[in-house]
């Protein structure tokens, strides 16, 4: 619940951040003549009175609410991808406002980061993204309940006989004492009694992992 409640955050911090981002680039009719234009449009050309509050103020402010909040989106959801993309945008926003303000063509980065966050803000709406899953570690069985005993069977003469298993040391050698055969761990087994026990060793009863018998 916890973590559906963080993704709806998010996903409205970064809208609003869009939103807020655009409505403030509205007010500079000199500075970004097209989106001025379009505000006309709209009947929002009374921004610009506000125009040093939108500028210097609320668009770095909402740049800077949908950067966190896709910063954020990336620990919820692990989809790096979508968070590089929510991020370009009001990084190209802030870097318009500061470094490259005295560059002309500056202007067109703002369009384009504006772009990029509306873009974003609408895909958070249409498409969600889901949390990507880590596999979880095995679920590892306390000391008390291991089984420390495995009834090995030859696969060579089908004998069997209950062995004691080391805690602490592989068994990868067993002489069948019907037969004389001598076995050997399967490929990708750890010792025999994985492979021919009808339980497999204690170091892999602990961690589920047959790696974990004996590490490099």
């Amino acid at each position: 619940m916890v973590r559906k409640d963080a993704d709806n955050l998010a996903r409205i911090a970064n809208s609003t951040g869009a939103v807020g981002s655009v409505v403030a680039a509205l007010s500079c009719a000199m500075c970004f003549p097209a989106l001025a234009s379009i505000g006309a449009v709209f009947g929002l050309g009374f921004l610009a009175q506000y125009e040093g509050v939108m500028l210097n103020l609320l668009l770095p402010l909402f740049a800077g609410v949908a950067f966190a909040a896709n910063a954020l989106g990336y620990f919820l959801h692990r989809q790096w991808h979508r968070s590089l993309l929510g991020i370009l945008g009001p990084t190209m926003v802030v870097a318009t406002l500061y470094p490259l303000w005295e560059y002309t063509w500056s202007t067109y980065l703002l369009y384009v980061g504006l772009v990029f966050m509306g873009a974003v803000a609408i895909l958070d709406l249409v498409w969600p993204a889901n949390r990507r899953c880590i596999p979880e570690p095995a679920p590892q069985r306390a000391p008390e309940t291991l089984m420390l005993h495995s009834t090995l069977t030859c696969p060579q003469c089908g004998y069997a006989k209950l062995e004691a298993m080391p805690t602490d040391a592989c068994l990868y050698f067993y002489d069948c004492t019907q037969c004389r055969a001598l076995l050997r761990p399967k490929p990708g087994d750890c010792c025999v009694f994985c492979s021919y026990g009808d339980m497999p060793c204690p170091p892999v009863q602990i961690t589920g992992n047959p790696a974990a018998c004996c590490p490099a």
